[in-house]
């Protein structure tokens, strides 16, 4: 089983003579300003950002990404850099600089209305729009500045996260020659019929070909990129299998699914700050015999309405369960700002309403719409607590709730209702398998959930549970350094220069 200390072991001999360098959208520390005028700093919530911050400690790297807390201008020094973690640094932050109109071109713009629905097939039409695609060019050679301020002529290992930076790898490529650069895309890759509608496919796909290792999550994903790749650079009669070689450059393409962190989840869940949370929410909730949750950001991927809809058709389909079931749903906001999100709230909260309004009693309400950012003990809570775990997905690159369930379940007594167009069922076999477009079935499978035998309950999840706890985050991570490490196995033997000598730490 892989743990952290055996994994920072790994990192420390294999990169102890090269640079290290992650460079990602989001920051994994932010800097604010207390209420007394003090800079203050914390972790945002990423699985992303958890897995890679003991590695570049580990790796004493440097991370880039953009700044985007009030108080991170204030906390860094002449050249960018403020050393982390604050209480015992060990590795550097390197922030981009946006002005606003970058960040709404760049993130907002063609991120997130064109790159986003475009890779994921819900139906959601991408908005293609020339001025957000130039700001997301101008933003991903910001980000390979920064990168050749790092590494410059030197022998580096770069790694960089998801589709905001799609254009980087080939940017780095050009400006540091010798640095070997490993790329993974966190969301779905749609088949090559979807992306070439996008008009600038071209370049995207380009921009990722100037990485020496492509990950993905799933091996289909794999082959939607190769089979789109090749159709647009013609490819040696000889060329490997899973290889794309453009301008004399190859990429290898890989699966790499990502896991959580299975230990800590494991140790949240048996706390007494959890066993207080669970305390609290049946005194405040009055909970009945049955409970089922679902934990999703506010995103037309998720499926919440389809999941709402199959509540409702729960309760009309068996009736027995009227005062006997809640479900909690838990919808963190997000991209409160574009407006197929302010869409898709309104849509919950109206068929919530509903449905409380057609079936509830007095003490009694068969949805409890959560729609914050809930703290981690009481999302720990709520998994404890229920019965099962509803993961309507329409379309998901992975779906880390779902392993996140699994983790929390110390006792093994749930059922994982898990969607069969999310990442995750690719290995979670013991789940309970739905189609998020078909409401009697998935009504149909929460009956079930409910009346399953205790004991193949506590069997399906130990085995899930002991698949997770052996593919682990760090076990991903570490998988795509060692390929990625592999890959240009010549070009890092050896570093003249260390990083301390390049910036001071």
């Amino acid at each position: 089983m892989p743990n952290l200390n055996k994994i920072q072991g790994f990192i420390r001999s294999s990169l102890s003579k090269t640079r290290f360098v992650v460079v990602s959208n989001r920051e994994p520390y932010v800097h604010s300003f207390s209420k007394t005028g003090e800079i203050q700093c914390s972790k945002p919530t990423s699985g992303m950002a958890s897995a890679l911050d003991p590695i570049l400690q580990a790796g004493r790297g440097i991370w880039i990404a953009h700044g985007s807390g009030e108080a991170d201008a204030t906390a860094v020094d002449g050249r960018g850099y403020v050393p982390v973690p604050p209480a015992n640094p060990k590795y550097l932050l390197q922030r981009v600089w946006l002005s606003p109109q970058q960040q709404e071109g760049y993130y907002q713009g063609f991120s997130n209305q064109a790159l986003w629905p475009l890779c994921h097939n819900t139906y959601v039409r991408p908005q293609f729009d020339w001025n957000h695609w130039k700001v997301y060019r101008e933003v991903n050679e910001l980000f390979a500045e920064q990168v050749h301020r790092s590494v410059g002529d030197a022998r580096a290992l770069v790694f960089v996260q998801d589709y905001h930076l799609a254009l980087l790898p080939y940017l780095v490529k050009q400006k540091c020659p010798q640095a070997v650069v490993a790329h993974f895309w966190h969301i779905p890759w749609p088949s090559p019929e979807v992306m070439r509608i996008c008009p600038w496919q071209r370049e995207i796909i380009k921009g990722l070909l100037g990485s020496d290792l492509l990950g993905f999550h799933l091996p289909q994903y794999c082959r939607n990129f190769l089979a789109a790749a090749r159709a647009l650079f013609p490819q040696p009669r000889q060329g490997r299998r899973n290889t794309v070689t453009h301008e004399d450059h190859a990429t290898r393409v890989r699966p790499f699914p990502i896991g959580i962190d299975f230990d800590e989840f494991d140790r949240l869940a048996g706390s007494s700050e959890v066993a207080r949370r669970m305390q609290a929410i049946r005194r405040r909730y009055a909970l009945p015999r049955w409970l089922g949750v679902g934990v999703d950001r506010m995103d037309y991927i998720k499926g919440i309405p389809e999941r709402m809809q199959a509540v409702g058709r729960f309760f009309e389909m068996y009736p027995q369960y009227l005062e006997q079931f809640s479900f909690v749903q838990v919808a963190v906001p997000s991209r409160t700002e574009l407006a197929p999100y302010q869409k898709l709230a309104r849509t919950v909260h109206r068929l919530v309403d509903q449905i409380n309004e057609r079936f509830g009693a007095k003490d009694w309400k068969p949805i409890h719409l959560l729609a914050e950012n809930l703290p981690s003990p009481d999302v720990t809570a709520w998994y404890r607590l229920a019965d099962f775990c509803l993961v309507s997905s329409l379309h998901d690159g992975m779906n880390l709730v779902a392993k996140e369930f699994i983790a929390a379940k110390r006792e093994s007594d749930g059922v994982l209702l898990l969607s069969q167009f999310a990442g995750t069922a690719e290995t979670l076999h013991d789940a309970l398998l739905i189609n998020p477009y078909d409401t009697d079935g998935m009504a149909r499978q929460m009956d079930r959930a409910l009346h399953l035998d205790p004991a193949e309950v506590r069997q399906r999840m130990r085995r899930m549970r002991a698949t997770l706890r052996r593919r682990n985050i760090y076990r991903w991570a570490v998988d795509i350094l060692a390929a990625a490490a592999e890959c240009g196995q010549s070009s890092l033997e050896t570093e003249e220069e260390p990083l301390a000598a390049v910036t001071g730490f």
